[in-house]
């Protein structure tokens, strides 16, 4: 009779040198995207319930609000794509 041989677990070793690399400029830019598009929504929705008889101030805010949302969307988009770009050659 032979003897029975130890069962050596099957596991999975990833290859050595091949490791991911979270690109933060990317996931930054992805957030502040997304952040610029909540203030969009915020802008459009309270745009939407502004009285007729609303006074300067409160309007004003409004285009505050989508004017910063502009900007943090269009920054956090250029930001993303610069990170796409550079992520193939760090």
């Amino acid at each position: 009779m032979q003897p029975i041989q130890p069962s050596t677990p099957q596991m999975y070793e990833p290859p050595t040198g091949l490791t991911r690399r979270i690109n933060w400029l990317v996931v930054l830019g992805a957030t502040a995207t997304f952040v610029g598009s909540i203030l969009g929504g915020i802008a459009n929705f309270s745009l939407a319930t502004v009285s007729s008889t609303a006074n300067f101030d409160s309007i004003r805010w409004v285009y505050q609000v989508a004017g910063a949302g502009s900007v943090v969307f269009g920054v956090g988009l250029m930001m993303a794509l610069v990170g796409l770009a550079m992520g193939s050659h760090t």
